[in-house]
């Protein structure tokens, strides 16, 4: 029979583990996150000889993160960091691939949750909408029109998507956001066509 002294012990060998790989997950997630954050900068940039590399860095440090959660204790696959972590991962890819090759990558390409991808998405508008205006500044009207038309894209599907809050968490707010960067991108590339119209009549 056991002591309570002896169940202690082994409640706190186990939690002492887990509290170890917290702290990895938060330090690793953070790293992410900056990674990510970099790249999108380094896209807007256009510096893109480096963002392959950097992209492939990100990934290798996710998958590396995930496998060790998966060996350790599952339970932190749900854990808010990771989905932040896929969040920002899906901002960089679908945006990079949209601005690239102009096609979108899926959830399932990318490993991501459902949730964390949606997310991401809405946030991959706000890139859009930057890019857009640095097209405008540049007179590129057509590359202004095309950030645009990603971005009502997305929206359009975004609203199709009638769940409770309790199912994917934070999106209508986010979904919100996006309606309302629609709205001024919209305006922002109707001026600038206007603008282009009257300097060449």
């Amino acid at each position: 029979m056991k002591t309570i002294e002896e169940i202690f012990d082994k409640i706190i060998e186990k939690l002492d583990l887990k509290n170890e790989l917290r702290e990895k997950i938060i330090k690793k997630s953070r790293r992410i996150i900056q990674n990510c954050g970099k790249c999108i900068k380094d896209i807007h940039n256009q510096k893109f000889e480096e963002i392959d590399k950097q992209i492939r860095d990100i990934e290798e440090t996710i998958e590396s993160l995930i496998n060790e959660i998966k060996e350790n204790n599952s339970e932190f696959l749900y854990n808010n960091n990771i989905l932040i972590v896929y969040q920002e991962y899906t901002e960089l890819k679908v945006f990079y691939s949209l601005i690239n090759k102009d096609e979108y990558i899926s959830f399932d390409e990318l490993n991501a949750p459902i949730t964390a991808y949606l997310n991401g998405l809405c946030d991959v508008t706000g890139e859009l909408r930057r890019y857009c205006l640095d097209s405008i500044r540049k007179n590129d009207i057509d590359n202004a029109e095309r950030a645009l038309n990603y971005i009502n894209e997305i929206y359009e599907n975004l609203t199709n998507l009638n769940y409770p809050s309790g199912l994917i968490p934070n999106l209508r707010h986010k979904i919100d956001v996006t309606r309302s960067l629609a709205e001024r991108t919209r305006s922002d590339v109707t001026m600038a066509w206007v603008m282009l119209r009257n300097k060449n009549a």
